[in-house]
């Protein structure tokens, strides 16, 4: 019996190696497929393709047309050379000396060459006044009156106005009628305004040399004497 167990054990491993090795023989494997290489042509030059032109390419050569359009007109525009600026030599009138000497030093100041003299001329003057009262001692009264209210007045002793109360003479309306309304305020008198002409004596200053009409302008900005003179006269050279 013993003999018989071990024969038995040994058959039985004899089948389970032949199983194993006959297992592994006749496993099936993927043959390797084979397929012919694949190759590429190689261009030479003269076969190489163009490149394709893109939309930027195509913005960029119309934009140098147009740039180099517009050149073109401005190359064939005919050239236009500035006339040169007329000169004049300017004539102001003054009727006060304080603002004609102000001129002239800021004149002297700029180096322009000025020359001065006198003359007589027609000014629209407006002259503040009160009529006259009934007698000379009345009026004596209004103007001690006026004088309490710190308003300087006079009375006319001749003439068309002989007997009025003058309260000033106005180079301006506006000057006039403002007095007129400050005066009738403190007053509560008839308060009137005259308008008329006169011949006063003015300060003529006369620049010698040729100045611009640009120079002028700025001249005249920058200093604020446009006011000052009662005329100007660009006369020339």
């Amino acid at each position: 019996m013993k003999w018989l167990f071990f024969l038995l054990v040994l058959i039985n491993i004899s089948a389970f190696g032949w199983y194993s090795f006959g297992a592994d023989t006749f496993v099936a494997k993927d043959d390797p497929i084979y397929a012919p290489p694949v190759s590429q042509k190689i261009l030479t030059l003269s076969e190489a393709p163009e490149p394709i032109a893109t939309d930027e390419k195509v913005e960029d050569n119309s934009l140098v047309n147009e740039l180099e359009a517009e050149l073109q007109a401005l190359a064939s525009e005919p050239v236009v050379q500035k006339k040169p600026e007329s000169l004049f030599c300017p004539i102001m009138l003054f009727e006060k000396d304080q603002e004609k000497s102000q001129v002239l030093a800021r004149l002297k100041e700029q180096g322009w060459n000025a020359k001065e003299y006198r003359s007589n001329g027609e000014r629209q003057k407006y002259w503040v006044y009160i009529s006259a009262p009934d007698n000379r001692q009345n009026a004596i009264k209004v103007v001690d009156g006026l004088k309490r209210q710190g308003v300087d007045s006079f009375i006319i002793n001749r003439g068309e106005m002989k007997g009025r109360i003058s309260l000033g003479l106005y180079s301006t309306a506006v000057t006039a009628n403002t007095e007129k309304v400050r005066i009738t305020k403190l007053s509560k008198l008839d308060v009137k305004v005259f308008e008329h002409v006169r011949n006063v004596p003015l300060s003529v200053v006369e620049i010698a040399q040729g100045i611009s009409g640009s120079d002028w302008q700025l001249f005249i900005s920058s200093s604020g004497f446009s006011k000052m003179m009662i005329k100007l006269e660009k006369n020339p050279c």
